[in-house]
């Protein structure tokens, strides 16, 4: 599978509440392409969904360290830092 399909797959298993297999194809896109921005946002929504605060935000910062002015990570990355719902 290439990374078109792996990235359009890991939207589709999102928006279906497939978690876990969301991560999995990210994973597989960033073993190729590290920086692929789609894979990054597509990750960081999953580990949010599975309320996995921590990895979600390490993602949108990496994300941002790719591209600072993406829109999608300073909007997802507030909500989370704000929240902090890990902690009590």
């Amino acid at each position: 599978m290439n990374i078109y399909q792996l990235t359009k797959q890991a939207k589709d298993h999102r928006l279906h509440h497939r978690y876990d297999q969301a991560i999995e194809c990210c994973q597989q896109v960033l073993k190729v392409d590290r920086d692929n921005l789609f894979a990054l946002n597509e990750l960081g929504l999953a580990y949010r969904k599975k309320r996995q605060y921590p990895q979600a935000i390490a993602t949108f910062k990496r994300k941002l360290k790719i591209q600072p002015n993406d829109i999608y990570a300073m909007d997802g990355l507030p909500i989370l830092m704000i929240k902090r719902p890990w902690m009590g």
